[in-house]
């Protein structure tokens, strides 16, 4: 949705089943938040092309992978770990306002 693309149901069940294979072959340590976030960060910053396709999502997911490996092994925090801080602190912010009511 994020890219405006339109497939039909056959493509994108083609493309789900390739999804799948790959996550389970390369990713499989990945949580499925974790996916998710690097198809956020490679389509909107990735200048690799602004498709979800096969070459695509393994750009992304190559790229978000190494990076993570590199920041861990310096002993910092990894993007998808401040994400997921981001995400906690809109979350209790949130939660604070509804009490307030």
């Amino acid at each position: 949705m994020m890219l405006g693309q339109r497939p039909d149901t056959q493509q994108v069940v083609m493309m789900a089943k390739f999804l799948v294979d790959d996550l389970s072959r390369f990713y499989g340590s990945m949580e499925m938040e974790e996916v998710a976030f690097a198809f956020e960060q490679g389509i909107r910053n990735s200048d690799n092309g602004g498709f979800v396709n096969v070459r695509n999502w393994n750009i992304w997911l190559k790229e978000h992978k190494a990076k993570a490996q590199l920041q861990r092994q310096q002993k910092l925090v990894t993007d998808f770990q401040k994400h997921q801080q981001g995400q906690k602190m809109i979350d209790a912010t949130i939660n604070k306002a509804k009490r307030l009511k």
